[in-house]
């Protein structure tokens, strides 16, 4: 009897935004007994393509989920890529909660968990407590309308280099009618027909070629420099309608008042990251993170450092609100036991939350993710 090959195939263009040139399905590989050679397609696959769905993995051993993220890098620390970033922080604590037979994958979605995961009742990443001005409860339950919750990277942004990749296995999904995506920010952008709880994908290098010629010159030559500890730092702001990056309210808290940090523990990226597999170049920036930009536009130019925040998102915003249009953006249904891989360092992406009246197993979302932190900075 033949045993099928491992199969990569792009998306069907006809099914995806026409901006979006990313993303792929992989079949005929069980990733709980994965060769080296099917690794290296799949590796190969991931830096081309960035977001890889791969079916019929209900059955992936946690443990296996784990050491498959960290084959990517394997001389990465076996830690999850947040670690104690997130300690302290409202939004994030709760979120993603550990399962008991391997501490480093969190167990993220919400409603009732079965009793593989002990019963417990899971709070969805729910944007009516994070956005400035949520939708209503009748635009949520009745009109069927939700929001990008946050467009981010998963990273812990202090004293860690961010995670490669980040895996999310779906082993129970919402069972209610497509949701429309709006973006409520004067745009009128919608995104209709989206499947409940599903993520959506924004490339970095469409972002990057989104740009004029001087703003592509401001990205190429500047930093951003992140808060230390900083999801405590910005834990009280709100989000904008269109889930990318703060309402601007001076909620943060002073650097005096974070837990102790240390100067050398503080990250500065460029604002350009370099795939170096295929030497694509992406505008990568984790905007409610950062709290000063150094500008400049050439290499040779001097360095001009924006402290006043205002003016600081307002710049991120500039760079980064003209590729945030519903044709740029993959927001493929989930199916159960699909395990969608995604590239950390080339994409951002945001859930999706559904409505609070989808009680019992109609809304339950079952989700296990995995991410370590990386083992080299971004460049």
């Amino acid at each position: 009897m033949t045993v099928p090959l491992l199969t990569i195939t792009p998306l069907d263009p006809t099914t995806i935004g026409t901006g979006v040139d990313f993303g792929a399905k992989v079949t005929n590989v069980d990733l709980n007994r994965l060769s080296d050679n099917e690794f290296q397609l799949i590796e190969q696959a991931l830096y081309r393509y960035k977001v890889l769905i791969i079916p019929g993995q209900g059955g992936l051993e946690p443990e296996k989920q784990f050491a498959f993220v960290r084959r990517f890098d394997p001389s990465a620390p076996a830690e999850h890529g947040h670690n104690d970033a997130v300690k302290g922080n409202s939004l994030l604590n709760g979120i993603g909660n550990s399962i008991s037979v391997h501490p480093e994958i969190k167990l993220v979605g919400g409603g009732k968990q079965s009793e593989r995961f002990g019963g417990r009742v899971l709070k969805q990443a729910d944007h009516t407590s994070y956005h400035k001005f949520p939708l209503t409860e009748k635009q949520r339950n009745e009109e069927l309308l939700t929001r990008w919750h946050r467009w981010h990277m998963d990273a812990a942004l202090y004293a860690t280099s961010p995670p490669l990749v980040t895996s999310l296995l779906a082993l129970s999904i919402p069972s209610g009618p497509p949701l429309t995506v709006v973006w409520d920010d004067g745009s009128g952008s919608v995104l209709p027909n989206v499947a409940a709880g599903s993520t959506g994908f924004l490339s970095g290098a469409k972002m990057y070629s989104c740009l004029d010629e001087e703003q592509r010159a401001l990205v190429e030559n500047s930093e951003v420099e992140y808060a230390p500890w900083p999801y405590q730092w910005n834990g009280a702001s709100k989000g904008n309608s269109n889930g990318l990056g703060t309402y601007h309210e001076g909620k943060e808290l002073a650097l005096e008042d974070l837990p102790e940090w240390r100067e050398e523990d503080v990250k500065t990226y460029p604002m350009l990251w370099t795939n170096p597999h295929t030497g694509e170049k992406s505008l990568q920036v984790h905007s409610v993170a950062v709290r000063r930009l150094h500008l400049r536009t050439s290499p040779s130019s001097p360095v001009s450092t924006i402290s006043d925040l205002a003016e600081v998102r307002r710049i991120l915003n500039s760079l980064q609100r003209p590729a945030l249009q519903p044709e740029n953006i993959l927001c493929p249904a989930y199916e159960l036991g699909d395990l969608v891989l995604f590239y950390n360092r080339g994409v951002y992406h945001s859930a999706t939350d559904y409505p609070e009246a989808w009680e019992g197993e109609k809304g339950r979302r079952t989700m296990l993710q995995a991410h370590i932190a990386g083992s080299e900075e971004p460049k």
